[in-house]
């Protein structure tokens, strides 16, 4: 008879291989080199028999459609119903996300600078307070770009033209900041902008001229995008904060 050795230690060394292969790569190449799946393997540090590391952390991607944002809003139950989940490994994750969490605050409270369409989708991914509805934000900046403040216009409102000019400018008179970034989300995996959102941006850019006051973009972010697909649509880069220009383009959209 074949003792427990025999029969499972070239299954256990495989998992034990695959175990450090994550954090391998992470001191060797650095943290930005890991896929997903990778750093929150090495957030689990093992895996459970039959599994290692890197197959539970794709496991447990999966169970969440591969959706990081989603994975990161999780309670300790959720996670503990995937399987090789256990207490320990659930703590670890919430406790990451969190502290993930806080240094976005942080980074709030140092007032960073709003001129980079990618930074301000990864911060609005961040901050929103609903992934299954479309949420709306106005983003007061002063003159260098930095942030004055952040200010939630709507959650859930799903025709933009419901929105009102005077709930963007009331709260950037009120702030006197000099230009202002509105940024709304869609649930799903496409940013493209609705005929409703080209409407929206066309008046308050006209709005915007009367009072003096700057709209520099208007990003639409998809919060779960597609691999190899835009995640994120900015007017701005678009060319389409010009009014001769999303003119056009609004006719095209009737």
């Amino acid at each position: 008879m074949k003792s427990f050795q025999q029969q499972h230690g070239t299954n256990m060394q495989t998992s034990m291989e695959g175990d450090n292969l994550p954090r391998e790569r992470f001191q060797n190449q650095g943290p930005d080199s890991l896929t997903d799946s990778e750093l929150l393997a090495v957030l689990l540090r093992t895996g459970t028999h039959g599994k290692n590391v890197l197959e539970l952390a794709n496991e447990l991607l999966s169970s969440f459609d591969n959706n990081l944002l989603d994975l990161s809003s999780a309670t300790v139950q959720q996670l503990r119903e995937i399987g090789g989940i256990g207490e320990a490994k659930a703590v670890g994750l919430c406790a990451a996300f969190t502290l993930a969490k806080r240094l976005v605050k942080l980074r709030l409270a140092m007032r960073p600078l709003f001129n980079n369409p990618d930074f301000i989708a990864d911060y609005m991914r961040d901050i929103i307070q609903s992934r299954e509805k479309e949420e709306t934000h106005v983003f007061l900046l002063d003159s260098q770009s930095r942030l004055i403040r952040d200010e939630l216009i709507s959650i859930g409102i799903l025709d933009r033209a419901l929105l009102h000019p005077r709930e963007i400018f009331r709260p950037a008179v009120r702030e006197a900041c000099r230009s202002f970034i509105l940024c709304h989300t869609h649930p799903s995996d496409d940013p493209t902008p609705s005929a409703e959102d080209i409407q929206l941006t066309y008046t308050l850019l006209m709005a915007a001229e009367i009072m003096d006051i700057q709209m520099t973009d208007h990003l639409v972010v998809a919060l779960r995008p597609a691999p190899n697909k835009p995640s994120y649509f900015s007017f701005s880069l678009n060319n389409l904060l010009d009014l001769d220009g999303l003119k056009k383009q609004l006719d095209s959209s009737f």
